[in-house]
């Protein structure tokens, strides 16, 4: 049997001294499977690096945006957010102006219900931001805050999931992996569709994650029911599809709680409903009004779950969540329940008004999150060394800057994006719109319609050019489409007509069949006729050509140095005949009922191509949708003479020489407005008004829903059931305490 060898002194040292090293380790391999599961969360990692993180991902996002140029004067161009300038502006001015509360009036804009269609939430930022900056600063640093606050609202979802203290810190930096795939770009939520008008969709993901989250640590006694209230409520009125699967989860999980969580559930969905039904309760009650954005319903699903430039992103998130089952992570269920979102809607979601895409974003933000499974271990163990926690602050702010030019083609977008944002004066034509607005302001008030240089055709602010004019212009010359864009069903005819009178033309209902100005430019000025659009703006020398040798286009001015269209000048034309109200010589008729909306539209379009003024006998019958048996299409009415008009936002009025006759209301039709002085209204096309004087003054008013008005009582009152709840809870509380 062998003898034990006899250890020195120096060996005995170096045996205790391993030992200690191998039990140093075992010990930080223990404390990180503790960090792992969340056990000594507080005290075994530095708080503050999570939110750093989130405030370096901030500051990336606003790197890529461009943060000099959110100082320029110039307003933001790109995209649909000209048209959204004139919304904000708008919302603004009536806020702060004289006439009710604060201003703001829920009344009609020249035929619909003012803003029910958009969401009040960022107009509210930009309108607190106006007092303080200039309108076209206000503007951008609301559009830079909502994509600001994803990282942020990505932080507080991940710590109302129980993330572990490395898959927090990641979790704002691995938000940018849907903020920056731009991929499939028209769904809201990246840096591109944010920045092209997409800003109620941001606002609203980001509340959505700050709610959620903060429902899930309300139930871990670390949220406060009331964050979680406004939270929610802010997800709803900035965008309500955006906010769908946050409210289901939410809805699901709050069902689920434990008894003991009550009080805070009831408390914070009073509080969320008090916040939000003020908006919610008027909009849905007007939204048949609108006819929606018309778009067909998605059917290439594999084109949208798996886009060719976001597929790394969807690899790595389902690795994350596979990882997360396999490892059973906390917030597994949750986040899976939002990526099955997308895909769900994406299949059961109908097209038209409720785009099935929209719902999508969620699917790439949740798979983005759960990226941070897959890295928490390595981030964990890198961590678990003090040397190198100090640097993970500089790793982490590295890390995010090459994440965002690592996508294809990012870099090259957002600069595009941000010299159409920022550089609006140099691009070529757009430095005109304020002498175009300057000289129209001269003009008699009235609609405008602009056809753009064909060279403009694929660049963002081509099609929605001719919205500035009446932010330009103060509100005197009013944009066709500004005036209906998604807010109407006189839509289709709006962009039916500039179909025929432009060669790059806002065309944005797939399902209608439009024309080209080849194919009829004259039957487009009669259309501009009939729609009372008063100045047509012409950028590009086709268009000039044909509009100079129409005799129902009368030459007013050129505006630009350039003696050749279309390169900088343009050339403005006054439409003859064109009156917000004119009698009705031709035949009328009620026309059996239609399928559909858009078989109205169609329809409505149909009579906008066939018929001719000068000859009324020959021409098809102005249908109606309901009306008096009397106008069966048979009987032609003499003209009557329309004088004394007066057009405001709530009211018109006019005197006709004669009773009898029909007078056509060029003002979008709605169910609340009334006439006194005649019959009617009723709806005709396109979407029209159509009144039959009994008396030779005529006066329509625009009465407002009546939940315009119910709608704050009902929030006032949830308020006041609150904070009896409340006071109730608290009353309990002390006389358990006082008895125990």
């Amino acid at each position: 049997m062998p003898q034990p060898t006899r250890q020195t002194r120096s060996e005995r040292r170096q045996a205790e001294l391993q030992a200690r090293k191998v039990q140093k380790r075992e010990q930080r391999l223990r404390v990180s499977r503790e960090q792992v599961d969340g056990t000594t969360l507080e005290q075994a990692y530095p708080v503050w690096l999570p939110a750093l993180s989130a405030a370096l991902a901030g500051l990336v996002v606003l790197l890529a945006i461009g943060p000099l140029g959110i100082f320029d004067s110039a307003l933001p161009i790109a995209g649909d957010q000209v048209t959204h300038n004139w919304w904000l502006t708008e919302f603004r001015d009536r806020l702060f102006g004289p006439g009710s509360i604060l201003g703001w009036t829920d009344d009609l804009s020249a035929g619909y219900l003012f803003g029910f269609f958009y969401f009040p939430l960022p107009p509210l930022v930009f309108s607190l931001l106006s007092l303080v900056v200039a309108d076209a600063i206000a503007i951008k640093l609301m559009v830079a805050l909502s994509l600001v606050l994803i990282p942020v609202g990505a932080l507080r979802l991940a710590r109302g999931l129980g993330f572990s203290p490395p898959a927090c810190m990641l979790a704002p930096v691995v938000s940018l992996t849907a903020v920056f795939s731009n991929q499939p770009m028209f769904v809201g939520g990246t840096l591109y569709s944010t920045l092209t008008g997409e800003f109620s969709y941001s606002f609203s993901l980001a509340f959505s994650m700050l709610a959620l989250g903060e429902v899930l640590l309300v139930l871990r006694a670390k949220g406060a029911w009331w964050r979680a209230g406004l939270f929610l409520a802010a997800a709803v009125t900035s965008h309500v599809l955006a906010s769908l699967p946050a409210v289901l989860v939410i809805a699901v999980v709050l069902l689920r709680s434990r008894k003991e969580h009550r009080p805070a559930a009831v408390s914070l969905v009073l509080l969320s409903l008090a916040a939000s039904l003020w908006w919610v309760i008027p909009s849905f009650t007007m939204s048949h009004e609108a006819l929606g954005d018309g778009h067909k319903r998605v059917t290439e699903y594999a084109a949208w779950m798996l886009p060719p430039d976001a597929f790394p992103l969807v690899l790595a998130g389902f690795l994350g969540l596979a990882i997360a089952w396999w490892r059973r992570r906390p917030g597994r269920v949750v986040l899976t329940a939002l990526v099955l979102s997308g895909p769900v809607f994406l299949l059961l979601m109908p097209g038209s008004f409720m785009w099935n895409v929209r719902i999508m974003p969620w699917y790439y933000t949740a798979l983005s999150l759960s990226i941070a499974y897959a890295a928490e271990m390595l981030v964990l163990r890198a961590a678990s060394v003090r040397p190198l926690l100090r640097a993970v602050p500089v790793a982490v702010f590295a890390g995010a800057i090459l994440l965002a030019f690592s996508i294809p083609d990012n870099y090259l977008l957002a600069s595009s994006i941000r010299d159409s944002q920022y550089g609006g004066k140099s691009l070529s034509g757009t430095k005109y719109v304020e002498e175009v607005a300057q000289y129209l302001s001269t003009q008699p008030p009235g609609r405008a319609m602009v056809a753009v240089p064909s060279e403009w055709a694929g660049v963002l602010p081509a099609r929605d050019w001719e919205t500035s004019l009446p932010l330009s212009t103060d509100g005197k010359i009013d944009s066709s489409i500004s005036l209906y864009y998604e807010a109407s069903r006189s839509t289709p005819a709006i962009e039916y007509t500039h179909s025929y009178v432009a060669e790059v033309a806002h065309t944005s209902l797939s399902w209608l069949k439009y024309r080209k100005p080849e194919e009829g430019f004259s039957t487009g000025v009669r259309a501009m006729q009939l729609l009372g659009i008063r100045y047509y703006v012409v950028g590009d020398q086709k268009m000039y050509d044909l509009a100079i040798r129409e005799s129902s286009l009368k030459f007013l001015t050129s505006v630009g140095s350039d003696t050749k269209l279309p390169a900088h000048q343009w050339a403005i034309f006054e439409v003859k005949g064109a009156d917000l109200v004119e009698s009705v010589r031709t035949r009328i008729e009620v026309v059996p009922p239609l399928a559909s909306e858009r078989a109205w539209a169609s329809a409505a379009v149909n009579w906008l191509d066939t018929y001719d003024p000068a000859s009324p006998e020959t021409s098809p019958p102005l249908p109606l949708e309901s009306g008096p048996a009397s106008f069966d299409g048979t009987r032609l009415y003499e003209y009557a003479t329309v004088s004394n008009l007066s057009v405001s936002d709530e009211r018109i009025s006019f005197d006709v020489s004669r009773t009898g006759t029909p007078v056509l209301v060029k003002v979008s039709h709605s169910g609340q407005w009334e006439v006194t002085g005649a019959d009617g209204p009723y709806r005709t096309a396109p979407n029209f008004m159509l009144v039959l004087p009994t008396e030779s003054h005529v006066e329509l008013t625009f009465k407002r829903p009546f939940t315009v008005a119910l709608a704050p009582l009902v929030c006032v009152l949830l308020l006041c059931v609150l904070v009896l709840y409340r006071v109730r809870l608290a009353r309990s509380r002390i006389n358990k305490e006082a008895l125990s």
